[in-house]
């Protein structure tokens, strides 16, 4: 109801799974198929030619995805509907697409590939799943021969091919539905959030809930938990109550009967019940509280870099060696590693060496103590180059 009558052209639909993320998307499209089979011509209201198709795309990770879940479960609800029975019918014996007898409009399944769509006229669909669609570093697929986002070339053609056709005085008609679980920060769907949230042109809808939000309550206990979300410095965690959560951070109250879940894999059921990103799907350091205690101590121990800036755009050049700087312990061998920022990150740059060896007891899976002689890398260089 919100996005139809709010006039959205767009729709966002995200967060926990089993919360109808898919069957909204596909009452929305069914809605606006209708519409369009009120209307006397629609082809000619759009200034399209009176016998050209007017397409609804279905659309998924794979061929079979788009004809088995995201169509399919779609063609099942148009066949049960009773105006689409008697007012508005479709061609039962086509099973490979939805073909309606009136007006030329049709609806088809097919992988997100931006060439299935050639030619199309494409009033509007689905795109599920578009966080798990492909991502290729260097592939013969972009035209720049860098990386290819699936998930972005697919929304720019629909997008530009929406604008091209059915454009009427600066509105579009019909509705884009984007669904999606939850992935990483640098998903498209949470970079396409950021977007809207940018621009707040009041054209597409942010639909984001977890599950207790929306399944009925009376099928979850009455007793709740606290949880304290982290973020890219702190591990989420579990808290007695809400007052124990460091200042400013976003507290969730939680059905109790998740809390085990939560406790197993914090991570994956922020994604999965409370539709909250969470910084990697199989993060290499799980605990990065740790990570930053031992940045913190390598400038206790009084190790310094040779640049007065940890984060640099290099658009006035190389930041400057400083005056003090005494490289430390030379004789050891050094190690440099860069990490590209590939997907619109930072680019990283960091020079480290065995600063000295420690040794560590832990107490092993059995329960026997386990010593080792570990090393403490120390580094002389961890610097951040950002784009200008």
């Amino acid at each position: 109801k919100e996005v139809i009558n709010g006039g959205y052209i767009e729709a966002m639909l995200l967060g926990a799974v089993g919360i109808g993320k898919s069957t909204g998307a596909q009452i929305i499209t069914a809605y606006y198929v209708y519409l369009l089979s009120c209307e006397k011509w629609p082809q000619l209201r759009y200034g399209l030619m009176p016998t050209s198709t007017i397409y609804f795309a279905m659309l998924n990770r794979t061929d079979t995805l788009a004809e088995k879940v995201t169509y399919g479960e779609f063609r099942q609800m148009i066949e049960r509907c009773p105006y689409f029975q008697e007012n508005y019918p479709f061609n039962k014996d086509i099973k490979s697409e939805l073909v309606f007898l009136k007006h030329n409009i049709r609806v088809i399944p097919a992988a997100a590939y931006a060439g299935k769509l050639l030619g199309m006229n494409v009033i509007g669909g689905i795109v599920d799943e578009i966080n798990f669609l492909q991502k290729i570093e260097r592939s013969k697929q972009s035209q720049t021969g860098t990386e290819f986002d699936q998930a972005k070339v697919i929304y720019n053609s629909l997008v530009r091919r929406r604008r091209s056709r059915f454009l009427e005085q600066g509105k579009l008609p019909g509705c884009l539905c984007i669904v999606s679980s939850k992935g990483g920060p640098d998903d498209f769907t949470e970079q396409r959030v950021r977007e809207v949230e940018a621009e707040n042109d009041g054209l597409t809808a942010i639909w984001n809930k977890a599950q207790w939000e929306v399944v009925p309550l009376d099928r979850f206990s009455k007793e709740r938990f606290f949880l304290e979300v982290g973020d890219e410095r702190t591990n989420s965690r579990i808290i007695e109550k809400r007052e124990d959560a460091r200042p400013n951070a976003k507290v969730l109250e939680i059905p109790v009967d998740f809390k085990s879940d939560f406790q197993r894999d914090m991570d994956g059921s922020l994604r999965d019940y409370a539709g909250i990103s969470t910084l990697s799907e199989k993060p290499f350091f799980y605990d990065r509280e740790k990570i930053w205690m031992m940045a913190e101590n390598f400038e206790k121990m009084g190790l310094m870099s040779p640049f007065d800036i940890k984060e640099t755009t290099l658009e006035h050049g190389l930041p400057e060696i400083r005056k003090d700087y005494v490289i430390p312990n030379p004789e050891r061998i050094r190690v440099a590693h860069i990490d590209l920022a590939i997907n619109g990150d930072a680019c990283g740059l960091s020079v480290g060496y065995v600063h000295s060896v420690h040794t560590v007891r832990s107490r092993g899976t059995s329960g026997n103590m386990i010593v080792e002689d570990l090393p403490v890398v120390a580094y002389d260089v961890v610097l951040r180059v950002s784009a200008p």
